[in-house]
């Protein structure tokens, strides 16, 4: 049996990764990574990669994009009351991306 934090981290690597079902977008842009996940108590703790606020074709903004992923996590998982999410490990507050967060890009 997981724990509630492998449990946590495997359904937040599949929110971040976006449905399979040809048709349906994801939330964030597909380059997305978790940095960090965990649950201590009743707050969960999300770190996402710059990536998330980098703009693609077809998926939401990011304050959209961060409401419907707050509600997901909060719906699957009832014990969660704050769920505190990091871009490069700036907090995002509110309706805001980090005003200092720099957007990365890797050169291929």
């Amino acid at each position: 049996m997981k724990t509630l934090d492998e449990q946590f981290t495997l359904y937040v690597e599949e929110l971040v990764l976006g449905p399979m079902e040809p048709g349906l977008k994801p939330l964030f842009n597909r380059g997305t990574r978790i940095l960090r996940s965990f649950v201590r108590g009743k707050d969960a703790y999300i770190d996402l990669s710059s990536e998330a606020l980098l703009p693609e074709a077809g998926i939401p903004d990011f304050p959209t994009a961060r409401d419907i992923f707050k509600k997901n996590v909060c719906t699957n998982f009832r014990n969660i009351a704050k769920i505190y999410l990091y871009i490069e490990g700036v907090e995002v507050f509110g309706g805001d991306a980090p005003r200092n967060a720099q957007v990365q890009t890797e050169k291929r």
